[in-house]
């Protein structure tokens, strides 16, 4: 799929048209020489003086052409880990280099359109403002700035509006008609970013009518790969949508996002966060699963347009890895650690597979002794085998603990890392932990999505999923939705007045981002105590360093109105006890 949606070079003969028309000036010269008594001979040194400066226009058209295509393969080519002060003079060039690419074909539309000048045709146009499109989206994935991907939607949504590829399938060249498919693909993951839902359900019928016009009027050799860039994009929009509906049949919204920076309720201390995904069957579409989606989604704010004279946004920057090595993931956060101060937060997300003990963390009898399952158990970054190599063990993250560390774990082998030691006295870490095991009737792990990172995304769709909610009426949803937000509050005030709360915790409860994980961690907990599927401790999820029993028992007598009025809303009292 990554084929599918790289950016393709030009690849059209201008030049031919170039030389076409430097024969027409030479001619023209020619003409206006041999007549120069002739009537005509004004006219003929105007044609070649028009003629002229078209041949100016084209060569300078495609001089800012190919500088725009080296700089922008350029800057795609750098690694993700790179210093901003290697990056961003990078990308300031290469969007100079397009917006004076842009004026000049705005400038010079008339020349450029002509045949014997350059034949600039519409889908080339397209093709400039998807680049400009997507600059803003790489700026976005570098710096997590929500303004910047606004700006890429309203780029995309100008190309729809002006319909410059919808001729691209009559060109009947393939490599030209596919141009229209990548901007398709690109579009909509833009769109599920920003949640326009609406519209990501439109490309999706779009994209599929799109794929197989392609197959079917051009037979192009890469028609297998847009089927199943296709299938891919359906699979993580039905993925996406897994929600209930409500009593109209529309389905029920959510809106994970923190506030935007102008009504943000914190200061924010999470600098980098590196979000890694190794589920084999999750839905995936250009290299984000849903476990990634969702929890990337939790750490966005608002968008709001950027200023010229606007830092980049404080939303947390982050590094998405689908299926990494264990060697990948210690790179990332090596760079990480790099980059932030001994005030900052790592945090940490992983979703997948693990081992307790050397064996499967979902069953099996242990045969290693307690003392080395921390060295033999850990997070499988492969397919499950008797290699450690691709392992990631508790002791591995031990280096990262020397700043303010969180770790989210969503796996079977999470608990195991409850044996993390902290060498760094003083140094805050925090480690959240997704039950070991869930009952038979749950698909804690198994299914499209995670349920311990549904819990983390929004409260009320992990308590959806639980219950198997379909149907709900849009005034409870709503309720619902107030009502976890109180709790969620209440949570995160509770803490940090009460005694008993840990003093690592209150430094992470100043961290909005962080406060909001803690809480929903809580709620997760309590819900999943209180239902009458889950009976073992082991289901449960737990945490790194723990908190007092008298702490989580103050926790539970807090949040039990707060679990009634929302089961209430839901309409789901009959699934707790």
């Amino acid at each position: 799929m990554a084929s599918n949606l790289s950016t393709s070079t030009n690849g059209r003969g201008a030049a031919s048209g170039i030389v076409t028309m430097m024969q027409a000036v030479a001619a023209a010269a020619t003409s206006a020489t041999s007549s120069n008594t002739a009537p005509g001979t004004a006219a003929n040194i105007a044609l070649q003086s028009q003629l002229e400066a078209n041949v100016r226009v084209a060569q300078e058209f495609q001089d800012l052409q190919r500088r725009a295509h080296e700089l922008f393969t350029g800057l795609k080519d750098l690694p993700t880990t790179v210093s901003p002060k290697i990056w961003k003079p990078y990308f300031n060039r290469t969007f100079s280099v397009f917006t004076k690419l842009w004026k000049f074909q705005q400038a010079n539309r008339a020349a450029l359109e002509l045949e014997d000048c350059y034949g600039l045709k519409r889908h080339e146009v397209g093709e400039i403002a998807s680049k400009v499109g997507q600059l803003y989206y790489h700026y976005y994935l570098r710096t997590s700035d929500t303004g910047h991907l606004l700006e890429a939607y309203t780029f995309y949504e100008a190309i729809l509006d002006r319909h410059y590829f919808d001729d691209v399938m009559d060109t009947k060249i393939a490599y030209v008609a596919a141009k229209r498919l990548r901007y398709c693909a690109r579009f909509m993951i833009v769109c599920m970013l920003l949640n326009r839902l609406d519209r990501v359900q439109v490309l999706v019928v779009e994209m599929k009518k799109l794929v197989d016009q392609f197959a079917k009027e051009l037979d192009p050799d890469d028609k297998e790969g847009w089927r199943k860039t296709y299938r891919e994009m359906a699979m993580f929009v039905e993925a996406l949508n897994d929600l209930p509906t409500d009593d109209q049949g529309r389905l029920c919204a959510i809106q994970p996002r923190a506030a935007s920076r102008e009504n943000r309720s914190g200061k924010t201390m999470v600098h980098d966060v590196v979000i890694a995904s190794c589920w084999p069957n999750q839905p995936r579409f250009s290299d984000l699963s849903i476990d990634m989606f969702r929890f990337l989604q939790l750490l966005e704010r608002e968008p709001v347009k950027p200023q010229p004279d606007q830092d980049d946004s404080d939303a947390p920057r982050k590094s998405l890895l689908n299926c990494p090595s264990a060697s990948q993931i210690i790179h990332h956060l090596g760079s990480s650690l790099r980059d932030i101060s001994s005030s900052q937060f790592l945090l940490f997300y992983y979703s997948g597979p693990g081992r307790l003990n050397g064996a499967p963390a979902s069953g099996g009898t242990a045969t290693i002794p307690p003392s080395e399952a921390a060295m033999l158990g850990g997070l499988d970054t492969r397919p499950p085998g008797d290699d450690h190599v691709h392992r990631l063990h508790p002791y591995d993250l031990v280096p990262f603990t020397r700043k303010p560390f969180f770790c989210v774990l969503d796996s079977p082998a999470a608990p195991l890392f409850r044996k993390t030691p902290n060498l760094y006295t003083g140094t805050p870490f925090l480690f959240l932990c997704s039950p070991q095991e869930y009952p038979p009737s749950i698909s804690g792990h198994a299914g499209t999505a995670s349920l311990f990172t549904a819990f983390l995304f929004h409260p009320v769709v992990g308590i959806a999923s639980v219950c198997r909610l379909e149907r709900v009426a849009a005034s409870g949803w709503a309720a619902a939705i107030e009502q976890a937000k109180d709790w969620e509050a209440a949570v995160v005030r509770y803490l940090q007045e009460h005694p008993l709360t840990p003093a690592f915790l209150h430094g992470i409860l100043t961290d909005e981002f962080l406060a909001r994980l803690v809480a929903r961690f809580v709620v997760c907990r309590v819900v999943l105590t209180h239902n009458t599927c889950f009976l073992k401790t082991t289901e449960l999820p737990c945490c790194h360093p723990d908190l007092s029993d008298t702490l989580w028992t103050d926790l539970e007598v807090l949040s039990t109105e707060h679990l009634a009025l929302t089961l209430g809303q839901l309409g789901c009292q009959d699934h707790f006890r």
